[in-house]
Formats: C-alpha cells, sequence, structure tokens
C-alpha cells in the first residue's frame, strides 16, 4: 500500500471562530462537517466534501473513491472532540495520518508520538543535568572544580586559603559526599 499522507506540521497552531460559535452549538456532527471545516487543518479535497455535496450522511464515507476523510473519534460534549484524519484506500482499510482535537471550541493539532516522547525525553534531560550541577555545587561550594590542564573536572594542585577557613564541619560533610558519589560511581 501507498501511503498519501501530505498532513502538514501545524502543532503550534490552534484556530477559533468565535463568530460562529456564538450563534451556533457544537455537537458530534456540526463540529466536524461544520466548524472543523471552515479551520486550515481542514483539506477541501477530502471525502467529507464530497459526501456533503452529494447531501450523503457522513457513514457513507466507505463508498466513496479512496482519499482522505475525518471522522470523530470520540467525544466528551459539549466541550472536546477528537477528530481523526485517515486515508481510506478500500471499504475495510484505512491508515491514520493525523489527530485534531477541539478543546471548548479551538482546533489543535495533536503532536505525534515521536514528538511527545522526544519533549519528555528533553525535560527528563533537562532535569538530571540541572540535579547534577546542583549536587556539584553542594559538594564544590567555592568552585574549585575546574578545567585544568584541558581536562573537565580535575583538581588544581594547590588549596585556596578559603578553603581553609572552612570549618571542620563542612569539610567533613563535603568529604562524606564525595565518599557517597565515588562509591556510587565504582558500583
Amino acid at each position: 500500500m501507498t501511503s498519501y499522507n501530505n498532513t502538514k506540521d501545524l502543532t503550534d497552531f490552534s484556530w477559533r471562530d468565535e463568530l460562529w460559535l456564538q450563534y451556533n452549538p457544537l455537537d458530534e456532527v456540526t463540529v466536524l462537517r461544520d466548524y472543523f471545516a471552515l479551520s486550515p487543518f481542514y483539506d477541501p479535497e477530502c471525502n467529507n466534501e464530497v459526501a456533503k455535496m452529494r447531501n450523503l450522511d457522513i457513514s457513507m464515507l466507505p463508498i466513496l473513491p479512496p482519499g482522505v476523510e475525518y471522522v470523530v473519534q470520540s467525544s466528551q460534549e459539549p466541550h472536546l472532540y477528537i477528530i481523526r484524519k485517515q486515508y481510506r484506500y478500500n471499504p475495510t482499510t484505512t491508515t491514520t495520518q493525523a489527530f485534531y482535537y477541539v478543546h471548548t471550541g479551538t482546533v489543535y493539532q495533536a503532536p505525534s508520538l515521536h514528538a511527545a516522547i522526544l519533549s519528555r525525553w528533553k525535560r527528563c534531560l533537562f532535569c538530571v543535568t540541572k540535579a547534577f550541577r546542583r549536587i556539584r555545587s553542594d559538594l564544590d561550594p567555592l568552585g574549585e572544580w575546574k578545567s585544568v590542564g584541558g581536562r573537565e573536572g580535575s583538581w588544581p594542585g594547590k588549596v585556596p586559603e578559603v578553603k581553609r577557613a572552612l570549618a571542620k564541619d563542612q569539610q567533613e560533610k563535603l568529604l562524606e559526599g564525595s565518599r557517597l558519589i565515588s562509591g556510587a560511581l565504582a558500583k
């Protein structure tokens, strides 16, 4: 089967028609046939338009020729509607191309699974990096952990005068923290 997915990535974009919403209620029929059809997410050459011109019910989409069509996947009336864009190859075979959702009258394109997972990974990486920076600053309050000889993370040869001024208990805490970290890294 050939894929006919020409869906543009419009996940950074939303659409809303206040005037239409003032005079028309949203339900499973009007959200797809009338409201979503006005949005830039809608393909005017889809089978839904063919069915509308022929005055056919949405349930008759499978008998139309192969092409793009939109169906309401699920809804929680009157606030949330999930719309699936699919390519129909024959009356029984479809391929999902994109998902859209209408939340309180605003239409959005749902992100792909890849984009959602990538976003979560980036957030996790940011949090882990932030945690390591905090641990590093807690274990080295004077900022002695610097690049020496072009290698990141090597200690300079002499101990600054300020470190000598630290209280004995602070030095012990630093030493204990260093042992914990080196023990964890050794495992």
